[in-house]
């Protein structure tokens, strides 16, 4: 995490940089005037005049040092990095890696979230729940296993959640299994994203050995290159697949996905695709929004599916972008900074990349591809709690508060301090030796590590634990009577939980949570 500073890091350092000639210059010029003050004023402090304090000029210098000693911007310069390393650490405890010192500055202003829909919000396995298949293919068993072997075999060339959850139904129609084979050859592949692929295949079980010039995918897709596609194709089994899609899944279906094949320029039917929302969406969301952020939908699935998924959501129809290029996902987010709006992108995909890498604020789940992992800025390493996006930014913004607090305490130490040490109270008989000015000092960087040490004991919101909770079925009560807690703490027990986070042990918090646990290293016996 500090391999980028933050904004107010970099302010930090600028500041300390004229920090120390400015405190020089006061110590020389506390040292002149009270040099001058001595021999000018008929009743001088009685510092002055004490056998035991070695004269006007050691005080002088007494003071000089003291004013020196005393506002080194030690507490300055820890104030950012010791907040930073500690909440970034405490993040990683719990799944959330933070990549750079800036994005924290960044993510505590975030007012809109734009969310990719599938393997995100969804779980990404999406299945064939229907079939219909129509022409001369359904004429008898050994036609429909063709058009099954074409079908699957053209969709082998795609990485693509939609051509593998059609390879494998292929693989089950044909009662191969997930581990079989599809004999055949496959030439010309062409994938246009967002839209649907091309091949010319050739399957072994033909009797007639002739390759067939496949098109699956959408219906502007098919009827771009001249295929005739029925004008009620788009929604005639979308009813009925869902309802199919929902009774064979316990688990709410993430609406239906309707994808369409040709044969040799010949429209040969339609396959409902179901995928299923992640049982921690609604809870995202839910914090999200309690946060005061818009969350958005964008996603390169058909409008009826993504405008499906966020009534499950309560997300706003105009905040749902269906049917978007990748391309198209990268404009959506500049168009939203054109408007003053600071910006986060959520994907795990490939084609989520360029708004990962334009939006303010970039994060990717660990269930991703590489190249999304490496254009976010911030990675989720329990990809099935989404909860985590709200806690990664209320984790930003509890840094962000602490490192305020520390540069306040630095200023106002230093505020406070430094009229002492200048001899400011010299008349009332108040001073600061450099033994205490250099105590003092110390105090001041330890009472900012402290500070920052503090948060470990950072624990997301209650409203997302709660949301959270609900949505897996659980209650958590939380008493707010003054007087009264879930937990009760003694003087004894905090003082001990303080030497343990300082001595960086954190105890049994992360099993408590059911936090991302870290790879542990074990002996062998």
């Amino acid at each position: 995490a500090q391999t980028s500073r933050a904004p107010i890091q970099r302010m930090a350092d600028v500041v300390a940089g004229y920090f120390v000639p400015i405190i020089i210059t006061l110590g020389l010029a506390t040292f002149t005037a009270w040099m001058i003050l001595s021999h000018v004023l008929q009743t001088p402090p009685t510092i002055f005049t004490k056998d035991t304090s070695g004269g006007p000029l050691m005080v002088c210098v007494k003071l000089c040092i003291a004013v020196i000693v005393f506002a080194c911007p030690c507490a300055l310069g820890l104030a950012t990095p010791t907040a930073v390393m500690v909440g970034t650490g405490v993040g990683a405890e719990q799944g959330i890696l933070i990549k750079g010192g800036a994005t924290l500055e960044t993510a505590t202003k975030v007012t809109h979230i734009v969310l990719d829909k599938t393997g995100t919000l969804t779980m990404g396995k999406m299945s064939v729940s229907r079939s219909d298949v129509q022409g001369g293919w359904t004429a008898d068993a050994a036609k429909l296993r063709l058009w099954w072997t074409i079908i699957g075999l053209a969709e082998m060339g795609s990485e693509h959640p939609i051509a593998r959850a059609i390879t494998n139904a292929a693989k089950t129609h044909l009662g191969l299994g997930a581990d079989g084979t599809l004999d055949g050859s496959v030439g010309d592949f062409v994938s246009t994203v967002g839209k649907g692929i091309s091949a010319s295949v050739e399957a072994a079980i033909s009797p007639e050995r002739k390759r067939y010039n496949v098109m699956i995918g959408n219906t502007s897709y098919l009827r771009s290159h001249g295929v005739a596609v029925p004008e009620d194709a788009d929604d005639s089994n979308d009813l009925e697949a869902s309802r199919d899609a929902n009774a064979a899944s316990k688990q709410q279906s993430a609406g239906v996905t309707t994808i369409h094949t040709s044969v040799d320029g010949v429209y040969t039917g339609a396959l409902s695709l179901s995928d299923t929302l992640k049982p921690s969406a609604p809870a995202a969301i839910s914090a999200l929004q309690r946060m005061g952020i818009t969350c958005s939908i964008v996603t390169g699935d058909q409008a009826s599916t993504a405008y499906y998924v966020a009534s499950l959501l309560n997300i706003p129809k105009h905040n749902v972008h269906a049917g978007v290029l990748p391309s198209g996902k990268r404009e959506i987010v500049e168009e939203l900074q054109a408007q003053g709006i600071i910006v986060a992108m959520v994907g795990d995909g490939i084609n989520d990349s360029p708004a990962l890498a334009t939006a303010n604020v970039g994060i990717s789940l660990a269930s991703g591809t590489d190249v999304a992992i490496e254009a976010a800025d911030v990675v989720l390493m329990r990809p099935d709690h989404l909860p985590d996006i709200a806690s990664s930014l209320a984790l930003s913004r509890a840094i962000f508060r602490r490192i305020k607090l520390n540069l306040i305490w630095a200023c106002l130490y230093n505020a406070i301090g430094l009229p002492i040490a200048m001899g400011f109270f010299l008349p009332w008989g108040v001073s600061l030796p450099p033994m205490a000015a250099g105590a003092a000092m110390a105090c001041s960087s330890v009472t900012v590590v402290v500070s920052s040490l503090l948060l470990k004991r950072w624990k997301p919101p209650r409203f997302i634990r709660n949301a959270a909770a609900r949505e897996v079925g659980e209650t958590e009560l939380f008493v707010d009577v003054v007087g009264t807690a879930v937990q009760s703490w003694s003087v004894s027990d905090w003082f001990h939980g303080l030497v343990r986070m300082v001595r960086g042990k954190r105890g049994d918090g992360n099993a408590e949570r059911g936090a991302y646990v870290p790879l542990q290293r074990f002996e062998e016996v």
